[in-house]
């Protein structure tokens, strides 16, 4: 009995050793870093600026004084067809310029900047407008910071849900040779018949630790 013992006891250690032994390390996760997208509008070639005068095919004079969409959903792609979410709701704000208020143009452009795992990527994919299952939610459900609150000035009503985009202006439809811009343009699409999805594709880019990646988006 004394051997058994003995036994017992010298057997224990070796199989907490060969347990140890058999532990997987943590799987090491990816460093983190910035990936960034810029929205800039643009007019043809030329760059958008509130009330700047630009002539559309017809041959009209133009000026637009408001400038803004909803964006949803947007996500990274890496090169095995993982999605990375980036941001449920997005409004990208151009500018606003009416009576009320002082311009706000954003000469730079509107950027917006996430944390991902660094690493191989392929492509981008967003929506326009709001998905059905949220755009015919309560917008007061949201704080008054959210894109989808009711004091973003973005909602129709409970039945129409959100503006996808607010285009506001004024042209000049009279060939009169003067610049009198008299007629209001108004361009508010929404309902969730004009949801539509994007994707940018690309052959496979790389996101490197510790740099800031940028991918500018021509509106």
């Amino acid at each position: 009995m004394q051997r058994s013992h003995w036994v017992f006891f010298a057997i224990v250690p070796f199989v907490l050793l060969m347990l140890n032994a058999c532990k997987k390390d943590p799987p090491v996760e990816p460093e983190q870093t910035l990936f960034q997208v810029e929205f800039d509008g643009v007019v043809g070639e030329l760059p958008f600026e509130l009330g700047q005068t630009y002539t559309h095919i017809p041959g009209q004079d133009y000026q637009l004084e408001r400038f803004r969409f909803l964006l949803s959903d947007m996500v990274l792609v890496n090169a095995n067809g993982e999605e990375v979410a980036l941001e449920s709701d997005m409004l990208v704000d151009l500018g606003e310029k009416t009576f009320r208020t002082p311009d706000s143009l954003n000469d730079e452009g509107v950027s917006m900047a996430w944390s991902v795992p660094a690493g191989e990527y392929r492509s981008i994919k967003f929506n326009l407008g709001i998905p059905e299952s949220r755009n015919n939610g309560n917008p007061a459900d949201f704080p008054s910071s959210h894109p989808l609150s009711i004091r973003r000035g973005m909602h129709w009503t409970w039945s129409t849900g959100y503006i996808f985009m607010q285009i506001d202006g004024r042209a000049d439809t009279l060939d009169d040779g003067q610049a009198s811009f008299d007629h209001g343009l108004v361009f508010h699409p929404g309902t969730n018949d004009l949801f539509k999805s994007f994707t940018w594709d690309e052959s496979t880019f790389t996101i490197e630790a510790g740099q800031t990646y940028t991918q500018t988006v021509k509106v």
